[in-house]
């Protein structure tokens, strides 16, 4: 056993270092080993992730009142009507029970007949489409806003061209009625494109 000459540790003879405060022991013509140290520890530094701009909190009633009641509705009126053109019921409806289909098509032919047909088959599939568009929307979906617009410009352009094509088979020229129509239609599209685009960074699905 040796003793430490900077402590007075008693340590084994073979040991270089002392065991208490880590000083070489050094023999005649030896050269002092250096003490081991002991490895430093760096702790790194934590990640930060980089900081998400602030999005503008936006008003959204409107668009709640389209996707909890005005889409379902306007599905349901496209069925309703879609049905009543496709059995020439339309007529009994808008004069109130005093002309039937029968008496439509016994005056202007087959003709009419085949467009109230095919306008009820296409208030269907808008129906359908109203529909579609409805959950787009609801479920934020990139397209929705851009579904809302062909809904509107479609009908707009179903009841434009339903118009002519009766004027044209019947000779009886009611555009004046779906002018106005046409013209909410498109102010629709416009004001809707407004809305969206404020709150398009929530429409990313």
């Amino acid at each position: 056993m040796k003793q430490c000459p900077n402590c007075n540790a008693v340590v084994e003879d073979a040991a270089r270092f002392c065991t208490a405060c880590g000083t070489p022991f050094v023999t005649e013509g030896e050269q002092a080993p250096a003490a081991p140290q002991a490895p430093v520890y760096v702790q790194p530094m934590p990640q930060q992730a980089a900081p998400t701009p602030p999005v503008a909190e936006q008003p959204m009633s409107w668009f709640k009142f389209l996707i909890y009641f005005a889409l379902f509705l306007g599905a349901v009126l496209n069925v309703v009507n879609g049905f009543n053109y496709i059995s020439g019921g339309i007529y009994f409806v808008q004069t109130n029970g005093q002309v039937s289909a029968e008496q439509v098509y016994s005056l202007y032919g087959a003709a009419l007949k085949a467009v109230d047909v095919f306008y009820g088959v296409v208030l269907l599939a808008m129906s359908a489409f109203g529909v579609y568009t409805r959950f787009r929307l609801a479920k934020y979906k990139k397209n929705g806003p851009t579904c809302l617009y062909v809904l509107y410009a479609a009908g707009a352009a179903v009841s434009l061209l339903y118009t002519l094509a009766v004027a044209v088979v019947s000779g009886v020229n009611d555009l004046a009625t779906v002018v106005p129509s046409v013209v909410v239609s498109i102010a629709m599209i416009l004001l809707n494109r407004t809305y969206f685009q404020k709150r398009s960074a929530l429409f990313v699905n």
